[in-house]
């Protein structure tokens, strides 16, 4: 997993594949994984950033923001078809 990771960070594409991530492929089931491992008690951001820079830190940052887009989305989503 390590080795994966550095590799997917070191890549000179990372930021490209970022921006081109298909947001609305996310599904429930992703977002409270992702957001149970980001609220996890184990997880400390502080340290996180001293260990590994701030490339994971804007990492994290970018994961918590995806999980919020799917929540206001899948609420103007449920809007839009009571509205009809």
């Amino acid at each position: 997993m390590v080795l994966f990771s550095v590799q997917f960070m070191s890549g000179g594409s990372l930021l490209s594949r970022l921006w081109s991530f298909p947001m609305d492929s996310l599904n429930e089931e992703t977002v409270e994984f992702v957001q149970a491992l980001l609220e996890s008690d184990d997880f400390e951001v502080e340290l996180v950033k001293q260990t590994c820079g701030t490339l994971v830190t804007g990492l994290y940052s970018w994961a918590r923001a995806l999980c919020s887009y799917y929540s206001v989305n899948k609420n103007v989503i449920g809007t839009k078809v009571h509205l009809r």
